[in-house]
């Protein structure tokens, strides 16, 4: 089985906000940002293969999944048989920061935001998630799939693909955001025979 990790484009947003499951809007980039992602799939060889589209609930994620989803209706490999809908699925959301949510970083108190970068695995922010929960509702997603034997795509962002690599290439949570992922990065995962590998699509 091979799965494409996608993270969404890049946010209409300044630098220096916090924000995980906030609705943010994309910013005018949007439409060529949404080219080169498509057009690095268009490389690929299970183009128009694709069983089901996944995508986190966050609009810059779910207007990337439409972008695919019609990539897939107009590949001559799959014409006559896409009728895919996109699956939404909540499990594939960013971390959620609370009531630090669309806040800048030096607004968070300090006492707050210290004790959450000090132990971001286990600490939350008020009213939100820590790292681990989050990763248990991921590796829930990716039991969910498990069973799946034919390719899909999965639209989401930098922080599941993360701990989509942490569960398959043994990072630990600890050294996870050493992992760079820009905007509209592809992962490639290969599941075959109890084995599997990851590869970035550059």
């Amino acid at each position: 089985m091979i799965i494409h990790f996608i993270r969404h484009t890049t946010p209409n947003i300044a630098s220096g906000v916090c924000y995980g499951q906030s609705d943010i809007a994309l910013a005018d980039s949007f439409p060529k940002e949404a080219e080169l992602v498509t057009n690095k799939l268009k490389q690929q060889q299970n183009l128009g293969l694709y069983k089901h589209i996944f995508s986190s609930p966050a609009k810059r994620c779910c207007l990337l999944a439409e972008e695919v989803q019609r990539l897939q209706e107009t590949s001559k490999q799959n014409r006559a048989q896409s009728q895919n809908s996109i699956i939404i699925d909540n499990k594939l959301q960013e971390i959620h920061f609370g009531d630090w949510e669309l806040k800048t970083w030096k607004d968070i108190p300090r006492e707050e935001s210290q004790a959450w970068t000090d132990d971001f695995i286990h600490v939350s922010p008020p009213n939100g998630e820590s790292l681990l929960q989050m990763q248990q509702r991921v590796n829930n997603f990716i039991d969910s799939i498990s069973t799946y034997n034919a390719p899909i795509v999965v639209i989401t962002h930098a922080g599941v693909m993360r701990l989509i690599a942490s569960y398959y290439l043994n990072i630990p949570l600890i050294d996870i955001f050493n992992l760079r992922l820009n905007f509209g990065q592809i992962i490639e995962l290969t599941i075959s025979e109890g084995s599997h590998s990851l590869r970035f699509i550059d």
